[in-house]
C-alpha cells in the first residue's frame, strides 16, 4: 500500500512540475491532500461552496506577504465546461487562472485526482510516520514522503561508504536495487525495483 501511495504521489508532483507553466503549483499541490473536487458534488452545494472553502483556507494560511486566492466554480452551459477560477493576488498584482475540471477527471492533472483519492481521510490529526523504532509526526504525505526521502538518503550514505569488510556477508555484491530494499524494508516497500524507481534522483 505504501508503494502505491509513493509512486501515486510522485506521479502527481512529475503532472504538477509538468503543467507549471500553465497551472499554479500552488493551487496544485494543496489539492494532494484534500478531498478530490468532484463536479457534481460542487453543482450540489450551490452558491456556497465548503470543497472550495477548504482549499482555499490551506492556500492562504501563508503569513503577511505571501499570494492570497479567491476561488470560485463555473458549473458547464451549453456552450462551456465546468472550470475552476483561481484569482491569485500578490504585491498588487492579480493573476487570474481558469482550470477545466475535465483536466482531472481524464486530462493532464488526472494524477491529482487520483493521489488525492488514494489519501482522503489517510492523514488525520495525530497522524506518524513509522520505520523501524523511529517515528515522525505528520500534518500532510507530503511530509511523510520527504522524511522517507531523507532516511532512505541517510541509509544510502551510510551504505556507499562502509567499507566492504563491515558489510554483512548477505549485502555484498547486491544490486543497487536490492540494498534499496534493505534500507526501505521497514517501511513495508516490497518491490525493490519500484523503490529504486521512486528514489533514484538521490544518486
Amino acid at each position: 500500500a505504501l508503494e502505491k501511495l509513493l509512486m501515486l504521489f510522485t506521479g502527481a508532483n512529475e503532472a504538477i512540475a509538468r503543467n507549471a507553466h500553465r497551472y499554479d503549483p500552488a493551487l496544485m499541490t494543496a489539492l494532494i491532500d484534500l478531498p478530490p473536487l468532484d463536479v457534481a458534488k460542487l453543482q450540489a452545494e450551490g452558491d456556497q461552496h465548503p470543497t472550495l472553502d477548504k482549499l482555499q483556507a490551506v492556500l492562504n494560511r501563508g503569513t503577511l506577504g505571501t499570494a492570497r486566492y479567491q476561488l470560485r466554480f463555473d458549473p458547464a452551459t451549453d456552450s462551456t465546461s465546468a472550470t475552476l477560477v483561481a484569482v491569485r493576488k500578490h504585491m498588487g498584482e492579480e493573476f487570474t487562472q481558469v482550470l477545466p475540471m475535465g483536466a482531472f477527471e481524464s486530462g493532464e492533472l488526472r494524477p491529482l485526482r487520483e493521489v488525492a483519492l488514494a489519501l482522503d481521510g489517510l492523514v488525520r490529526e495525530g497522524a506518524q510516520i513509522v520505520r523501524g523504532n523511529k517515528t515522525h509526526p505528520i500534518t500532510s504525505f507530503a511530509q511523510a514522503h520527504a522524511w522517507l526521502l531523507e532516511e532512505a538518503k541517510k541509509g544510502r550514505q551510510v551504505q556507499r561508504f562502509k567499507g566492504l569488510g563491515e558489510m554483512n556477508a548477505e549485502h555484498c555484491g547486491k544490486p543497487r536495487s536490492t540494498r534499496i530494499r534493505v534500507a526501505l524494508l521497514q517501511v513495508r516497500i516490497e518491490d525493490a525495483v519500484a523503490a529504486d524507481q521512486i528514489f533514484s534522483h538521490l544518486e
